[in-house]
């Protein structure tokens, strides 16, 4: 995905980034869990993106029964969501 999507160009146009998750919902669609779970993180100032990346692994790991650590992706989860502002879930 860094490839795809570097920060630089996706500065401009926040948001943008998040058509970088395609194939990661793609993956999803096509029950690719090991493929999943093995993408990188992207950046961090790729918000969208990241935010994708932080919870499509945690289905991953449900689906492979893996609940102990798909409860910690998820609690992982609830700290990004609870770190957004109020008008962010309007959105």
């Amino acid at each position: 995905m860094r490839t795809v999507f570097p920060r630089r160009p996706c500065s401009p146009c926040p948001g943008l980034d998040w058509y970088g998750a395609e194939p990661l919902l793609a993956m999803v669609r096509f029950g690719m869990w090991d493929e999943i779970l093995a993408e990188p993180r992207p950046s961090p100032a790729l918000k969208a993106l990241d935010q994708a990346a932080t919870c499509l692994p945690g289905g991953a790991l449900a689906a492979k029964n893996r609940t102990a650590e798909a409860r910690h992706a998820l609690d992982e989860l609830d700290k990004v969501r609870a770190s957004l502002p109020d008008e962010a879930a309007r959105a």
